[in-house]
């Protein structure tokens, strides 16, 4: 019965050793001890039947091994939930997972670890150091790699304004958009957005630009005009509709009206017109209106006037043309007048031109023939006192030139007559006059009645009847200078009276043919524009062209033979 009860108590202890972790020695002998002791009572057992009657003890001992050594931190790891940040922004601890990782092989997360940079002071791709220091002291590192953003902090947008019509999309080409960072950066961007991008009304509208990057959205607003779609235009009123040749259309006269697709109208004035002056035949033109792509038509008259104005000349193609230039010029003696056509005066009247010899009275311009004739010329004065004449008095700016004329003069009074003029200031040249010039009591001339001062007369020529007193082929009295000049009918010298003068005037009979003066007049006309050919039997004025100067020395050639 002793030796269960002391079985059961060894059992007792050997459990107990296990249970503190500490080693059991079944061979240590009784009665000593190592490290630590435990004792216990044992209690008799009551059951009588023990012979003995008496207890008996026991003693144990144990000893303990050497503790294992404590795990150390040998790296630490790193995981970060957010790797895309923006331009000063901090990094965020939330997002990180810092874990130790231990000599035997366990993990534990840390959070009294150092992070550099702190704040991200560039853009691009960026590195961030972690660095924990260990309960030993040690010190561990790792890294990862974020992408850093500038940040969207606005955008502009220019032009400011843009114009459209109803309906139609706003033309987004037109922008330019800009984005604006915080780094102090901008750069222009195309992915942008407008909204809305048409309009139902006209008017003064808004549209909002809008602009996204790295989910950061920024908008701008553009002021948006918004007209009505033009659908057509009318001329509504033309208060001119006849026009003179070479006339410009005039635009105060017309009202032209722009109609819109929302119902509106409006006057506009910046239309354009075709053609713009009257040219080609007299007639009906139709005139096109132009605006904004849309057309009307209105037609107008076109009357051929005998001239058009080029700067201060009359270009005279007609009778009534030189009639105008006649009329204009009494109140303007520096007015030019070119002739462009022959022209007849048959049944017409006559006014000279230019009233007095002092400058402002005489006529300054120059009148340029242009070769061409005028014929039907015939004046009759009936009163005591007028002259019969082209010019009263040319003065000394004053030109006539590679005109002929065809005349009849019949002054019955005390006037004058004279081919071209009655007294010269100025230039006579390459001028021809026929036909029959009276005058019952004065003077008369075949190109001019007078050639003083500084007047000049060149390359001239007259035939037909002189009939009146101080009769002159060319000119009936002269103080300066006649050169080449040839007459031809009854006048029996060039030159009537001649007071100090130089004259070179010669009269087509026997060996002086008219030939003879085509070939005197062109030699002293030097570098005109036209010279004299003998067609017929009388010479014409033609343009001087290097057909007609190699006919020229053909013929002297000849002539010299």
């Amino acid at each position: 019965m002793r030796a269960k009860k002391l079985a059961i108590l060894l059992l007792s202890v050997a459990l107990a050793a296990m249970l503190t972790g500490c080693p059991w020695d079944q061979d240590e002998p009784s009665g000593s001890s190592s490290g630590s002791s435990s004792s216990s009572s044992s209690s008799r057992p009551d059951d009588g039947g023990d012979e003995g009657g008496g207890s008996s003890g026991s003693s144990s001992s144990s000893s303990s091994s050497s503790q294992p050594e404590a795990p150390v931190v040998e790296s630490i790891q790193v995981q970060a939930r957010k790797t895309v940040y923006f331009y000063g922004e901090a990094v965020d601890p939330a997002t990180l997972t810092v874990t130790a990782v231990y000599s035997d092989g366990t993990e534990k997360t840390v959070t009294d670890y150092t992070v550099s940079p702190e704040q991200f002071g560039a853009t691009g791709t960026q590195t961030v150091t972690v660095a924990y220091t260990s309960p030993a002291g040690d010190e561990f590192t790792a890294t990862f790699d974020v992408t850093v953003h500038a940040k969207l902090t606005s955008i502009s947008v220019s032009p400011g304004s843009l114009e459209c019509f109803v309906n139609e999309p706003i033309d987004e080409n037109a922008l330019t958009v800009t984005a604006n960072y915080n780094d102090n950066t901008s750069h222009e961007v195309t992915n942008f957005t407008v909204s809305p991008d048409t309009f139902s009304a006209a008017g003064t509208q808004t549209a909002t630009v809008t602009y996204t990057e790295n989910e950061i959205t920024e908008t701008a607003a553009v002021s948006v005009t918004v007209h009505a779609k033009l659908t057509d235009i009318s001329v509504v009123e033309n208060t001119r509709t006849a026009y003179d040749l070479y006339d410009t259309v005039d635009k105060d006269a017309l009202t032209v009206k722009a109609y819109y697709s929302d119902g509106s109208e409006k006057t506009v004035t910046d239309y354009t017109v075709s053609p713009e002056k009257f040219t080609g035949e007299p007639g009906t033109q139709t005139v096109t209106v132009t605006y904004q792509g849309q057309t009307a038509t209105f037609t107008v008259e076109v009357n051929d006037p005998g001239y058009r104005i080029t700067g201060n000349t009359y270009k005279v193609n007609t009778t009534e043309g030189l009639l105008a230039w006649n009329e204009a010029v009494q109140s303007d003696l520096s007015l030019n007048c070119t002739l462009t056509e022959d022209i007849n005066m048959a049944g017409k009247t006559w006014t000279p031109v230019g009233s007095s010899f002092s400058p402002n009275d005489s006529y300054q311009g120059t009148f340029d023939g242009q070769g061409h004739s005028i014929t039907g010329l015939a004046i009759t004065i009936n009163s005591t006192y007028g002259n019969a004449t082209l010019f009263d008095y040319i003065g000394s700016n004053g030109t006539v030139k590679n005109l002929q004329v065809e005349v009849n003069y019949n002054v019955q009074q005390n006037g004058v007559a004279g081919g071209i003029a009655y007294t010269n200031y100025g230039t006579i040249t390459a001028c021809s006059v026929t036909g029959n010039i009276t005058a019952d009591a004065g003077d008369i001339g075949g190109i001019a009645v007078n050639n003083f001062d500084n007047g000049t007369i060149t390359a001239c020529w007259y035939n037909g009847q002189l009939q009146g007193h101080n009769i002159g082929g060319i000119i009936s009295n002269n103080n300066n200078t006649v050169t080449a000049c040839y007459w031809g009918g009854n006048a029996g010298q060039g030159v009537n009276s001649n007071m100090g003068g130089t004259v070179d005037a010669t009269k087509v009979k026997d060996t002086t043919t008219w030939a003879d003066a085509v070939e005197g007049m062109n030699a002293a006309l030097g570098s005109n524009d036209y010279e004299w050919q003998l067609i017929g039997n009388t010479p014409t004025l033609v343009t001087r062209t290097s057909e007609t100067i190699l006919g020229r020395l053909e013929q002297l050639a000849s002539h010299l033979r």
